[in-house]
């Protein structure tokens, strides 16, 4: 071994840190914070009336938050090409765990947990949005130039995202659907849709929305009492 490679091994850290985007790690970070903080100043005073721990939901909380960041870290450590391989699999999967969930018995008027132990522990609106948004990736990713074609890229799309939010809406959850929306739509005009595809999304979109709460007497109280006094 020359003198110039056991320098260069010795400069070799034994642990590789992965790469990341700091500025992205600590705007997550800062949310992370401050909702926390959030859930603490709610609780507090409502659980001091009651004689409960003050600090038993933020504490809970903050026990999810941890278990978040260890989750984030190792997913950093995962090549994301693999996620292409897995995408159709992932999506496929999590369709007849949105229809199951729709068989469960209410909670507070909604089907949208799977309850062991009498507690809501799984969410499936949750996972659909991780997987989803990985498929719909794959699936803008394989279309090319297609895609502002409408027969390979508008009506496929919309009808895609059209069946996952139906069947979140159908909890109802309506807040889970407009995120998995927006988050597809705007990674539809970002892989190469023109900008008449991209405002018919919205438009059809919004007259959705506009129809399910219409529909839906709890989230229309929830708008007006919002517009009546902020």
């Amino acid at each position: 071994m020359t003198m110039r490679e056991g320098h260069l091994r010795a400069e070799t850290p034994a642990i590789e840190l992965p790469r990341m985007d700091f500025l992205l790690l600590s705007i997550v970070i800062i949310l992370l914070t401050i909702g926390v903080l959030m859930i603490w100043s709610i609780t507090l005073p409502i659980n001091t009336g009651n004689g409960r721990d003050p600090f038993a939901d933020v504490m809970k909380q903050t026990g999810f938050a941890v278990i978040g960041l260890i989750a984030m870290f190792v997913a950093m450590r995962i090549n994301y090409r693999m996620w292409d391989r897995v995408a159709l699999w992932m999506f496929v999967g999590t369709i007849p765990v949105l229809i199951a969930v729709l068989f469960m018995d209410p909670v507070n008027g909604a089907r949208r947990w799977f309850n062991f132990l009498g507690e809501g522990t799984i969410q499936p609106g949750e996972i659909a949005k991780f997987t989803f948004i990985v498929y719909i990736a794959k699936w803008l990713s394989s279309k090319g130039e297609k895609l502002r074609q409408l027969t390979y890229g508008l009506i496929p799309f919309a009808v895609l995202v059209g069946f996952v939010d139906g069947l979140i809406v159908l909890q109802p959850n309506l807040s889970t659907a407009i995120i998995i929306g927006v988050c597809a739509v705007t990674m539809f005009f970002v892989a190469g849709a023109d900008i008449i595809q991209f405002l018919l999304l919205i438009a059809g979109g919004g007259i959705t929305v506009v129809l399910v709460v219409a529909r839906t007497p709890y989230l229309a109280e929830r708008i007006f009492g919002y517009l009546r006094d902020p």
